[in-house]
């Protein structure tokens, strides 16, 4: 992503201060630079900057900052600087990229701001501009200079300086695409040069859409008082509340590799027990049927696939099959890798299908497709623990370890359709009660949250054959698992039942699941396997091979989605 800075005016009532506006020392540092660098803390490298007056010495000051800080900044002048934003914004056409930040040399602005931003969905032909809700005692904006808004629905109804009705503030920051160039057009040849002209044209067709920045900080620096106000805040560390890095993030960082570790050291002492000897044996003896194991798992990744794509286009645009089983392979990989209770990867779905529907639309159709796999999970799991319990002689502090894990998975099950059937927005407010961390968020993001409950309400009205399709779908994936495990043990020489394949994976998963914190379940899940291979009166050996053979393949099917998501060429 690019950033469009403009920094074409003058500045007439700090003018006594500096030469040039961009240029003005604010807490000891040129104002532009203050906006260069919180973009660059979210991670932009490339800048265009629109001079105009003292355009010379602006421009020689970013030549020294891109050579002194190895970025890219790219200025272009516009010789009629006392005209409004609007023509300085236009003179970027062309440098901006398909999707940019656009930004005032003259607010100050928290990078949370930016971050928050610059993660929008944001239609190819729109734009969305980040607003202020505070509209009683801001503690730092100019109410009779302040361009204001009228928001409705999360979408621009109307902006302006004078504007009699408003229920936001401009905070001068823009996430767009090259359909703004278009609009200042149209707005010019008509004669308004004002940025507010292109964004009213846009709002006039439902383009210019809106996000709420919550407590975030931000400030036009345009005159003595402000500029006071902005010093004091930056004395005070408002710009960098959210960026320092927390000791509850190191923290979890040390206790993930010490986790890791420990699950290794467990692998390793499992391996030094039973011996490697027999282990090698059982991977030689099973040789090409590797093979069949890595088809089964794609069957089952395809059958999961084909749960999703009945789902998600309920209330969405409809996404090609093989899109979503490329993003399906790519999502599981990252449930392997990221420990997250196998959702650190599905969270990635709607961002990787947002080309073709945006964020808005994909995320509730992942909830719904979601929600449906973790039914049918729980039903698989109550069928597979009832059978065994039935048909099976199992030790009593199995049956009593599975029922507990299996009764926290139905909690969990509860939890989720509640968090759906209520509502997002509902849900973070009865958080927000206890955690006020929460109560930004939700202000900071409220009418998306809306747009998002909107949408989970249509896909629910939409449940019916569908649905019970793709529920069915997700329980036949399942069963490829027992499928495998069968397989698996029938080649190294047990004879083993359907039923014990069945009790192998659920109890297997009912571990990995308990366990959701170790990363990649290195150690747990050979384990559990050897548990559950002695408690079925099978030999350790053969259940560690068991998990091993299930390791390797799981790497074969992660490696696959690894070179995916290398081999990415947009962003959908």
């Amino acid at each position: 992503m690019r950033c469009v800075i403009i920094a074409a005016g003058r500045g007439s009532r700090l003018a006594e201060r500096s030469g040039s506006k961009p240029l003005l020392e604010v807490a000891g540092k040129p104002l532009i630079d203050w906006v260069i660098d919180a973009a660059r803390r979210i991670g932009i490298r490339e800048f265009v900057v629109v001079t105009g007056y003292s355009g010379d010495a602006v421009e020689g000051h970013l030549r020294a900052k891109a050579e002194a800080e190895g970025i890219s900044i790219a200025p272009v002048r516009n010789e009629e600087w006392e005209r409004e934003n609007g023509l300085s914004v236009l003179k970027a056409k062309g440098l901006a990229g398909d999707r940019f930040l656009l930004l005032m040399a003259d607010h100050i602005i928290e990078p949370r701001l930016l971050d928050g931003l610059s993660r929008q969905s944001l239609a190819e032909d729109g734009v969305i501009l980040a607003i202020d809700r505070r509209l009683e005692d801001h503690p730092t904006i100019d109410i009779g200079d302040v361009t204001r808004v009228r928001d409705v629905d999360g979408r621009i109804a109307a902006i302006g300086k004078g504007l009699p009705d408003f229920n936001a503030f401009d905070t001068g920051a823009f996430l767009c695409t090259p359909a703004l160039f278009s609009a200042l057009e149209t707005s010019q040849a008509r004669g308004d040069f004002t940025l507010s002209g292109g964004i009213r044209l846009m709002g006039e067709k439902g383009r210019a859409g809106t996000w709420t920045v919550g407590d975030a900080f931000w400030i036009d620096v345009d005159d003595e008082p402000a500029l006071r106000r902005a010093e004091a805040a930056i004395a005070s560390g408002a710009l960098g509340r959210a960026q320092r890095p927390g000791p509850s993030g190191k923290a979890w960082n040390k206790t993930r590799a010490l986790l890791s570790g420990a699950g290794l050291l467990l692998l390793v002492y499992l391996l030094s027990k039973i011996g490697t000897g027999v282990l090698l044996e059982h991977l030689s003896l099973f040789g090409p049927w590797f093979l069949v194991t890595i088809g089964l798992a794609f069957v089952w990744l395809f059958l999961q696939t084909a749960a999703w794509y009945l789902v998600q286009p309920v209330h969405s645009r409809p996404v090609p099959l093989g899109r979503l089983y490329r993003v399906k392979i790519i999502a599981d990989t990252l449930n392997t890798l990221v420990p997250s209770v196998s959702v650190g990867g599905d969270a990635a779905r709607a961002f990787l299908i947002r080309t073709y529907a945006p964020l808005r639309q994909g995320i509730p159709g992942v909830l719904v497709d979601k929600t449906l796999e973790y039914s049918a999970s729980v039903f698989f799991l109550m069928t597979g623990f009832l059978l065994s319990l039935a048909l099976l002689d199992l030790p009593g502090w199995m049956n009593m370890a599975a029922a507990i894990c299996l009764g926290a998975t139905l909690v969990g099950i509860a939890v989720l359709v509640v968090f759906q059937r209520k509502g997002v927005l509902w849900t973070l407010g009865r958080a927000a009660r206890l955690v006020p961390r929460v109560r930004r968020f939700v202000a900071g993001r409220e009418s998306h949250i809306r747009d998002l409950d909107a949408n989970l309400r249509a896909l629910h009205r939409g449940f019916g054959p569908r649905t019970a399709a793709a529920a069915a779908l997700h329980f036949l994936g399942r069963l490829t698992g027992v499928l495998e495990v069968l397989v698996i043990l029938r080649v190294l020489g047990a004879h083993s039942s359907f039923i014990q394949a069945l009790f192998t994976t659920t109890g297997v998963t009912i571990i990995n699941t308990a366990f959701f914190f170790v990363p990649g379940h290195f150690g747990i899940m050979e384990s559990a396997h050897v548990v559950i291979a002695r408690s079925l009166g099978l030999t350790a050996a053969l259940g560690l091979s068991l998990g091993v053979i299930r390791r390797v393949r799981k790497l074969a099917t992660v490696a696959v989605g690894l070179l995916l998501l290398a081999a990415r060429k947009d962003p959908g």
